[in-house]
């Protein structure tokens, strides 16, 4: 049971991304609101999730690109907050773009990461095994 809670922690931040792009992609579009409504309400996109998530994170140890994920996820769901409490003076489609934009970034910045901690530790296993 125990790994089988560390998988879902591991993918959920990857999860709640595609579902913020993919229900705010569905509010711009004017999708059954309901629809909306239900797949925000079933990915859980709150910050105090994220929070927990990135906590989380750090109990278990997990590398720096699902941080990267997670700080993403906040970054638009923050922004989603500003919109929907203040008011932002941009279009819809500005909107939209912006949280593409974001996740893109981040996504770039966590698969860089990845691929170099992942190139570093096979420098490192060559090395090691050179020696012997």
């Amino acid at each position: 049971m125990k790994k089988l809670f560390l998988v879902l922690i591991k993918y959920i931040p990857i999860i709640q991304l595609v579902g913020i792009l993919f229900n705010n992609t569905l509010y711009y579009f004017g999708v059954n609101s309901l629809f909306s409504y239900f797949i925000d309400f079933v990915l859980g996109n709150s910050i105090i999730t994220i929070i927990l998530l990135f906590v989380i994170s750090y109990v278990f140890g997990y590398c720096n690109w699902y941080r990267t994920i997670l700080i993403s996820n906040f970054l638009n769901s923050l922004l989603a907050f500003i919109d929907f409490t203040i008011g932002l003076s941009i279009s819809d489609i500005q909107l939209l773009l912006t949280y593409y934009i974001i996740s893109s970034i981040f996504i770039i910045i966590a698969v860089y990461s990845h691929v170099r901690k992942t190139k570093n530790n096979k420098r490192v296993v060559t090395r090691v095994s050179r020696q012997d």
